[in-house]
């Protein structure tokens, strides 16, 4: 999805505002230039990954909400523990190669008629509540399917 704004004309050339939304929902502004040159675009930056920030920055976080979220992770990382500590460590590695291996499409894309490559496993009963990594606790998913279940909390 392309949004295209004229903002007006500077030494002759006409100049755009250009937004572009990409599958990942984040927006990357461009400044754009067209002259008896031909055409050329410049990256000018992209919105702060924090959300609900107005800020337009180079890559990450703009420099308010960078100290605050530090403090944040910081803390939810002591309290949930290593990846070891939760029980992915190389035996888990292993187990999920293994998975993928014989399961390498996305089930959530396979739903809605898409043939896309499985990047993570879930486990359908989290660990965290008695799930174990058998095989038939497990789900093939890409990115965004696996990252859309878990923040609906499966």
């Amino acid at each position: 999805m392309v949004h295209m704004d004229c903002t007006g004309r500077l030494y002759g050339a006409i100049y755009w505002a250009v937004v572009i939304v990409a599958e990942s929902g984040q927006h990357h502004l461009y400044r754009a230039a067209k002259s008896s040159r031909g055409q050329t675009m410049k990256r000018a930056g992209v919105g702060c990954r924090k959300p609900g920030c107005p800020g337009i920055v180079r890559a990450g976080v703009c420099s308010v909400c960078g100290p605050r979220r530090g403090v944040f992770d910081r803390g939810y990382d002591q309290q949930r523990g290593s990846s070891a500590e939760r029980g992915y460590d190389g035996r888990w590695q292993r187990l999920r190669g293994m998975y993928l291996r014989q399961h390498p499409l996305c089930v959530g894309c396979a739903g809605h008629g898409r043939t896309v490559v499985a990047t993570e496993v879930h486990h359908k009963i989290p660990k965290r509540e008695g799930g174990t990594d058998h095989f038939d606790n497990l789900l093939a998913l890409c990115k965004p399917c696996h990252s859309r279940i878990t923040v609906s909390g499966g």
